[in-house]
């Protein structure tokens, strides 16, 4: 289905291209349509719904050819998609690129995403019960959306999220191996005698780091100890 709809997405660009130039008077239709193809790849890639593209410049402000001239285009070097678009097409002769033109686009693209079914504080531990799937225009997003099947128990939201705002990779980050004030396993290893015990973290930290601890139900106290794992500590003598 999405293939059918590229295809006719690009049938109906060439008709409108064909009624605006003089194709046997300039490259305009080739510079056109080779843009357009490279930028339809692209979107053909990201897994959408359906894409809308559309000329933003006018065919008049594109360079004319002769037999000599060639046109080759430029891989889209981005991964966000954007109200605009950008394609660069160089204009080679003898081997040589001897311009290159900005060839500019808008587009729409439409794709499912997660939306957060209520509001989601700081440093929360998401789960897909907390997202609802929407088709949203992502061009209009700041960042890409984050991809479904991400392992949430990987990451944390690093700032607030909204009911009804997209989730993106803008809004999440790796959890610490130990977070500040969260609880952690204790190792207590004294000349390979092994304890094990719970305390409470002082600061986030991350494997190798050495932090204070305070024992459970007295955070006056507090010892030094060595994050080994996720949520697990050591104390050696």
């Amino acid at each position: 289905m999405r293939t059918i709809f590229a295809l006719i997405t690009l049938i109906l660009f060439s008709c409108s291209v064909a009624a605006n130039a003089n194709l046997s008077a300039s490259g305009n239709y080739e510079v056109i349509s080779k843009a357009h193809a490279e930028l339809s790849a692209f979107m053909q890639s990201k897994d959408l719904e359906n894409f809308e593209i559309k000329m933003a410049g006018k065919i008049s402000e594109l360079p004319k050819l002769d037999l000599k001239q060639k046109v080759s285009v430029r891989k889209i070097n981005t991964e966000k998609i954007s109200p605009r678009m950008l394609v660069w097409v160089d204009i080679v002769a003898s081997g040589k690129t001897s311009r290159s033109v900005p060839v500019w686009f808008a587009v729409k693209a439409y794709k499912k995403v997660m939306v957060a079914s209520e509001n989601l504080g700081l440093r929360k531990d998401i789960k897909m019960s907390d997202f609802d799937s929407e088709v949203v225009n992502i061009a209009q997003l700041s960042a890409n959306p984050v991809k479904f099947g991400t392992d949430f128990s990987k990451v944390q939201l690093n700032k607030p999220l909204l009911k009804g705002h997209v989730l993106t990779l803008s809004h999440i980050e790796a959890k610490p191996a130990v977070r500040s004030k969260a609880r952690v396993k204790v190792i207590l290893d004294s000349k390979g005698i092994k304890l094990e015990t719970f305390a409470i973290a002082r600061r986030d930290a991350e494997v190798g780091d050495k932090i204070f601890v305070s024992p459970e139900g007295n955070q006056s106290e507090s010892y030094m100890a060595q994050v080994i794992g996720q949520g697990l500590v050591l104390v050696q003598d």
